[in-house]
């Protein structure tokens, strides 16, 4: 796979002696002091601050994820890295491609060709590229290959023809080249397995041609052994042959899987190194189980032997692991060849690391980052059911606004209602562009981050993208609004008074989008950015002008209608509709008490709402004003979302951390048989009658499970049964001689004589077949679903090219199965088998 990802013709540097070292790597999580005020299990802001917030408010002891590793790795060399499930094996591997958590402490050296590392040098990221654990940061809606070809545009600058080439290749070697076409989805839309998932996560990392040290995490979960097996041997193929290098962590590899890795590292439970050396099984048996041990104990798998076996022991005193590894012939090696790396390297003067490193930050430029961002958001943009939806929402909404205020009058009642419909507008606009803009948001800043943290391209020209994607469909939201309701209600017909307010309504879907990217950008979850924005946008809305007047709202709260785009818009579009406009038929008073019906001028009209600005200048100065102040609303809120969207990928993204405990290992894995819970067993077991074996000739009669006993009904254990069930299930008994239906699912159960409750004792299945419907496969782009409606228009139908053979998909069909209480089924197949 680095074969075919690596031969590209920028890559100019010679990288085949590189060599990475490290030596006493320690990494030390620092402790969260108790809080009287906000440590407490019932306190609200407590969870509230850290749940959405991010903020770590418990406390927790100060502990050492990683203690004391080191080892060493060249070019050509693929190192597996073993452990048991909270060794971190995870925190040692960003570790060394550095991207380590920002609160986590990192000590010791990591040298390449002997030469120390710091934060500084930059492009040691893109040397040593990352795959995490997880696979949920994909765009859903993409396909395979789409997602892999920009992953190779981030990288290469070459044709069309030549990045298709790469992802070809790449796929063909992933295994994932039948469903290239096939969206990668997620838990709302159905796509590819989880096996291939993970092989397209790898599939992404592998772009880069700098890309030297790799740091692979668990790359083999959900496939199956086979699948797993040829990964790892194509990754080892391809290091030894272009002269690569990785570490990869997995859980529980076969010895067949083992072997071909040149080099082992072996973590204990609490972060120390148990092992580093060759893949050797006789120098691994005597670290693990003692030089004075048995050939005949190490009768398992090797990662039993040290998962299980090795590491089933104490980790202090004389005889720990630790200990044996360090007084070892391979750890005294390992110490002599981290000193010999450490003296091959150059003089202090004559040290250049960065020329060893990518010249750049990124493989492109910004302009072209720009170029394949924005293409990528066109799709996933023409792709989003919500996007058809906000254009329906217009539509709607604009017809419902207009019929409420339809053919008013030009009187004191038709001015009222047309000020209504000025500031349901502003409202409206502001709260529907913002809602819709969060979700969206969110989707994409998973991606954002994952692809930033590798250095696929910039986090602002990201953002700069997002905001230029984003707009054309403000402008034609509020085209559709506008256009529908604006004559409808007989406003101000000149033409340029509809492009004011065509224009304020685009500036308010400006600000509410911009809004949207900033809450996005500030918050840790989406509904705590959905919170804020209502708050936000019911404050604009209460200090707007309107209701309230802004001469009624109490001084205390009146300089929040300097800060409200809602109270700009409101002003400019009043000023708009009423300036230089006659109403008839308004009542005046005299001083006599006297009323009569007159005539009064639109400046008088405006006069009666105080409207803050309006003494300040002029009526047009005053309409450019407001308008150019909702633009600047939003081009702050995006400045704030550029900044802050790069600060919280750094609080944010890789610092989920596992509850720790704060009590030391144990592995004494022998029963206490005079603990309580031992004693309540055996009490339990007692009331059971004797099980008499079962041969494998013999029948096992109905319901009945590896023995010839009936349960007994009296014991506690069947009434603590019988509680804990509560009648979860309602199973119809099935007979034996009952057939089940196609796909049908039945039970069987003996204890038909219980009156308490029905004990299912088997589960069935029988013919079970499941069957997905297919979709078109031709691109349904603008041009397509317009063409697609004018032929519907005239009577016909658009013929679907590139439509699959088959109108749906069998993903499971003719499953029989019986499974049994107390026994467990292993469920097994390949990957994407159903």
């Amino acid at each position: 796979m680095m074969t075919i990802c690596h031969q590209h013709p920028q890559k100019k540097k010679n990288r085949d002696d590189f060599v990475l070292s490290f030596e006493h790597l320690t990494v030390h999580v620092p402790g969260i002091a108790k809080n009287t005020c906000f440590f407490n299990v019932d306190n609200p802001i407590a969870n509230y601050m850290q749940e959405y917030l991010g903020m770590q408010m418990q406390e927790r002891e100060p502990f050492y994820s990683i203690d004391n590793v080191s080892g060493h790795i060249k070019a050509g060399e693929v190192c597996l890295v073993l452990g048991p499930n909270d060794s971190n094996k995870a925190t040692l591997l960003r570790a060394l491609c550095g991207r380590l958590n920002t609160q986590d402490e990192l000590y010791g050296t990591i040298l390449l060709n002997g030469m120390p590392m710091g934060p500084s040098n930059q492009g040691w990221r893109r040397l040593s590229p990352y795959v995490s654990a997880s696979d949920a940061s994909h765009s859903p809606v993409l396909t395979v290959k789409e997602t892999l070809t920009f992953a190779a545009q981030c990288h290469s600058t070459g044709s069309p023809e030549k990045i298709d080439e790469d992802v070809e290749k790449i796929m063909v070697a992933l295994g994932i080249d039948h469903v290239a076409e096939t969206v990668v989805g997620d838990e709302n839309l159905r796509g590819i397995s989880g096996g291939q998932k993970r092989r397209v996560t790898v599939g992404e990392m592998f772009m880069d041609p700098d890309g030297k040290f790799y740091c692979l995490e668990q790359i083999t979960d959900g496939l199956a052994s086979s699948d797993s097996l040829s990964l790892i041997e194509k990754l080892t193929n391809s290091a030894r042959l272009n002269r690569d290098a990785a570490f990869v962590s997995l859980l529980q590899p076969s010895d067949e899987m083992i072997m071909l890795f040149d080099k082992i590292l072996v973590l204990t439970a609490s972060g120390e190194q148990a092992y580093f050396g060759p893949v050797d099984r006789t120098i691994l048996r005597d670290i693990f189980l003692g030089p004075t041990a048995d050939a005949s104990e190490d009768s398992g798998s090797i990662a039993d032997l040290v998962l299980k076996k090795g590491l089933s022991g104490s980790f202090s005193g004389e005889d720990s692991v630790v200990k044996r590894f360090a007084e070892s012939p391979v750890g005294d090696e390992l110490a002599l060849n981290l000193a010999r790396i450490r003296t091959s390297a150059p003089p202090s003067r004559d040290r250049d690391l960065d020329s060893l490193l990518p010249d750049k930050k990124y493989s492109t430029s910004r302009w072209y980052q720009l170029k394949i961002i924005s293409a990528r958001r066109r799709k996933l943009i023409f792709r989003n059911s919500v996007t058809y939806s906000r254009i329906a929402i217009a539509i709607v909404f604009g017809l419902i606004i207009g019929s409420l205020f339809s053919s008013l009058k030009n009187d004191a009642i038709g001015s009222l209602a047309r000020t209504g419909y000025l500031f349901l507008n502003s409202f409206l606009v502001l709260m529907l562009s913002a809602a819709v803009t969060i979700p969206s948001s969110f989707r994409e800043r998973v991606t954002l981050f994952k692809l930033r943290s590798a250095e696929f391209f910039s986090g602002r020209v990201f953002y700069i993208a997002q905001v230029l994607t984003d707009a054309p469909l403000s402008i034609l939201e509020a085209i559709l609004l506008s256009s529908i309701s604006y004559f409808w209600v007989d406003m101000n017909s000149g033409a340029n008074h509809f492009f004011y307010f065509l224009g304020t309504m685009i500036g308010l879907e400006c600000v509410g989008q911009a809004l949207g990217r900033l809450l996005c950008a500030l918050f840790r979850k989406q509904v705590t950015a959905n919170a804020c924005s209502s708050v936000a946008i019911l404050l604009c809305g209460t200090v707007g002008g309107f209701m309230p007047a802004y001469g009624s709202i109490p001084t205390i709260l009146r300089w929040f209608s300097w800060f409200t785009p809602v109270s700009y818009a409101f002003e400019g579009m009043m000023i708009n509709e009423f300036y230089g406009r006659e109403l008839s038929g308004v009542i005046i008073g005299t001083e006599d008490g006297d009323v009569s019906l007159a005539s009064i001028s639109g400046s008088a009209w405006l006069s009666n709402f105080d409207l803050p600005r309006q003494s300040f200048a002029s009526a047009n100065a005053i309409k450019i004003f407001d308008l150019g102040m909702l633009f600047v609303f939003a081009m702050v809120y995006d400045l704030l979302g550029l900044y802050f969207i790069e600060r919280t990928r750094q609080w944010y993204h890789n610092q989920t951390r596992r509850p720790q405990a704060t009590v030391k290992y144990s592995f004494d894995l022998t029963p206490d048989l005079d603990s309580p819970a031992a004693a309540a067993f055996r009490d339990i077991k007692s009331h059971n009658s004797k099980t008499k074996p079962v041969d494998d000739g013999e029948k096992l009669e109905q319901g009945q499970i590896g023995s010839s006993s009936t349960p007994d009904l009296d014991s506690p254990a069947a009434a603590a049964l019988r509680d804990s069930k509560s009648h979860n299930s309602e199973t119809k008994p099935v007979d034996e001689g009952d057939k089940l239906e196609k796909g049908q699912i039945g039970s069987t159960s003996t204890l038909h004589n219980s009156t308490e409750a029905d004990w299912p004792q088997t589960l069935s299945v029988k013919n079970l077949s499941y069957t997905v419907p297919l979709k078109s496969k031709y691109k349904m782009n603008v041009k397509s679903k317009v063409q697609s409606l004018l032929l519907k228009a005239c009577g016909r139908k658009m013929a679907e090219v590139d439509k699959d053979e088959s109108e749906s998909l069998t993903l499971l069909q003719g499953v029989d199965a019986l499974f049994r209480r107390s026994r467990m089924c292993a469920l097994m197949g390949t990957s994407g088998a159903g």
